[in-house]
């Protein structure tokens, strides 16, 4: 047996390595839990988002069938036969009734053509006075005039009786009638059950003369709900206003049930919170499996989707995410460990003051070099190389892993995209300076993500003269396009345009990145590339400008205000070709 001796120094080095290494084990930790929190968090976020979009579509898609609905309510031919039947009596049979046949003919001929298979059947409608809708006796007196699609003739008949129920509903509790989608009903014309839509012909003073309706089949509404699921366990379905479900996976409940008639608590539970509030989530357990519902409303027919995502499919990705982090963290550990071998070998390792000497001597030889002055400027392009922005990569993973569900060969072309961005980055390293059209090939890339992740809200124009191509540093153009997307663009609702031009002006190559974005305000803009205490994008413009004004004299030109949007303008000179 025998016993090794160390000296303090390695002793101290030793404690001091094992307390670093219990706080990296312990902050290591830390961010696993915040990152699994945060990445569920994110999750969760798309997929109401996700709901939010097909609300919405499903939305304007209503929308824009009530506005034909609207049209017709106002056609010229209506008001001739109202003229002719200024009443609306639908039981004549004299030239204000061939004049309403004639109008739902050629209605019909455009939406068959214009929307196959989403119409059933198209309507001229009579009306009650507002004092006759509380009283369900009066409810016989409504009458359609329509073109029935079975067998081509025109009709008419009495409006169904759950239309004409609901329509009581609304109207006696309302100032009068108003323009409005019910939810679907049963009719016996048809033998189906069907969306109908009403909108009224009023004059100058709100006086009803009459009114036009349509009803779409219910297969077109169903076939929205359905694509809205998430999943292969996922699925999706529509609300009335008074709860009923309009569409259901389960055949027993759709149009026969409502939210509170059904014996399912979770769904019970989730139909007081449909009532209460617009939009919102709600996690519950359904056989032992976890559930998110996600709900938002549909307004112009007072309707909800709500979207049922199985949790482990809608994590999964976030789970793989998960199992990559542990290996990294765990890669750090272990190379923490092999560093604290290394420096403590280094600090049992006895040099000469000789060695010292001309190592300290030799440092001082290199520091005075005009080869530090190149490392240094390598190093700051380093800097700005490192700046790859983990949020922007995190939501582009995130982007592919949402594609890989949907659009594989479009998640293939974000993957791809993404490894030439980041092929990119790191070769433009190693260089002084590099031809324009590479670092053109580096944006174009990253632009190709952002609008992957952005879709619509973000456009991108480029002007790119012949012969444009001289020598630039490195991170020149591709730092300016990311600070008109992150900065100008990105803040807007609406998204809005950045547009890129290349051309030769008076000797020069004049590069520019132009955005409509939100703009600068003056006092922010005149401190932008001078003040050392400026925010994320004042420091990305301050290291260009630097790095410009070494290689040519001169440096950035901004133009900004607010609202209005940002240019940015670089210059150099031909004879840097």
């Amino acid at each position: 047996m025998f016993i090794i001796n160390f000296p303090y120094k390695s002793k101290f080095a030793t404690t001091s390595m094992m307390i670093i290494m219990l706080g990296l084990v312990v902050l290591s930790l830390i961010t696993y839990r915040q990152y699994n929190q945060v990445s569920e968090s994110e999750l969760m976020h798309t997929m109401s988002d996700h709901t939010a979009q097909s609300a919405g579509y499903i939305n304007t898609w209503l929308e824009g069938r009530l506005g034909e609905v609207r049209e017709t309510a106002e056609s010229p031919i209506l008001g001739q036969a109202l003229t002719l039947n200024p009443q609306l009596d639908l039981t004549r049979n004299d030239e204000s009734i061939r004049l309403l046949d004639e109008l739902n003919q050629s209605r019909w001929n455009y939406v068959s053509t214009a929307y196959p298979n989403e119409y059933a059947a198209l309507h001229i409608v009579n009306y009650l006075r507002p004092d006759e809708w509380g009283n369900p006796k009066n409810f016989k007196k409504l009458k359609a005039r329509y073109y029935n699609v079975k067998d081509g003739t025109n009709k008419t008949d009495p409006w169904a009786e759950g239309a004409a129920v609901e329509a009581g509903m609304r109207y006696s509790q309302a100032a009068g009638v108003y323009d409005t989608i019910f939810k679907p009903v049963y009719s016996q014309a048809y033998g189906r059950n069907m969306v109908l839509m009403v909108a009224w012909r009023k004059d100058s003073k709100g006086n009803v003369s009459a009114g036009a309706a349509a009803s779409l089949t219910i297969e077109t509404i169903q076939q929205f709900a359905q694509q809205a699921g998430y999943g292969k366990k996922g699925y999706g379905f529509l609300l009335a206003q008074d709860g009923t479900f309009i569409t259901h996976p389960n055949a027993s409940w759709a149009m026969r049930e409502k939210m509170s008639t059904v014996s399912d608590r979770n769904m019970q539970q989730l139909g007081k919170l449909v009532a209460s509030t617009k939009s919102g989530i709600f996690r519950f357990t359904d056989n032992g499996e976890k559930k998110v519902a996600f709900y938002n409303s549909i307004p112009i027919a007072g309707w909800t989707l709500v979207t049922v995502a199985d949790e482990n499919e809608l994590f999964a990705s976030a789970n793989e995410l998960h199992v990559l982090m542990l290996v990294i963290i765990s890669s750090i550990i272990i190379l923490t460990l092999m560093f604290a071998y290394i420096v403590f070998l280094l600090l049992n390792l006895k040099q000469s003051n000789a060695a010292r000497e001309a190592l300290e001597h030799r440092n001082k030889e290199l520091i005075a070099t005009k080869e530090t002055e190149r490392k240094i400027l390598q190093a700051e392009i380093s800097v700005l190389q490192a700046q790859i922005q983990p949020h922007f990569l995190y939501n582009t993973l995130n982007s592919i892993t949402a594609l890989c569900r949907t659009d594989s060969l479009k998640a293939a072309e974000l993957l791809e995209e993404l490894s030439d961005y980041l092929q990119g980055k790191f070769r433009l390293n190693s260089m002084e300076l590099i031809p324009l059209d590479q670092e053109l090939d580096l944006v174009k890339s990253y632009l190709a993500i952002e609008q992957v992740r952005f879709g619509e809200r973000l456009e991108v124009e480029y002007y790119v003269e012949p012969n444009t191509n001289p020598l630039i540093p490195p991170l020149i153009l591709q730092p300016l396009v990311e600070n008109a997307v992150k900065h100008g663009v990105y803040p807007q609702r609406k998204g809005g345009i950045v547009r890129i031009s290349i051309k030769n002006v008076d000797q020069e190559t004049v590069i520019s990145v132009t955005d409509n974005g939100v703009g600068m305000a003056p006092n922010k803009l005149k401190h932008l590339l001078n003040d050392e205490n400026a925010q994320e994008v004042g420091v990305g413009l301050r290291n260009i400008q630097k790095r410009l004004q070494k290689h040519y004299g001169y440096g950035l030109e901004v133009q900004s205000s607010i609202n209005n949007g940002t240019n940015v303008t670089v210059k150099i000179p031909n004879s840097a070709r």
